[in-house]
């Protein structure tokens, strides 16, 4: 488990809130309030449907995807 959540603030944009994704190669972020309590979780999914009519899903997706990054899963060897 990741010692410090990775998150952006419920008024932070779509954009604003990919970047973060694709920085720290995580598929979901806790979302906080200003009072820094957590009210909800953006999943890449849901990056997905917000920025599908722009034609940016597909190329989003491959970044946020790429392997590694501080929050990765893969152990190593």
């Amino acid at each position: 488990m990741t010692s410090k959540p990775v998150f952006c603030y419920a008024d932070d944009d779509i954009y604003t809130a990919a970047e973060i994704m694709k920085r720290e190669k995580v598929r979901r972020l806790l979302v906080r309030n200003h009072d820094q309590q957590p009210i909800g979780v953006l999943a890449q999914a849901d990056l997905v449907a917000a920025i599908a009519p722009y034609g940016l899903a597909a190329e989003t997706v491959a970044e946020i995807s790429q392997p590694g990054g501080a929050h990765s899963q893969q152990r190593k060897q």
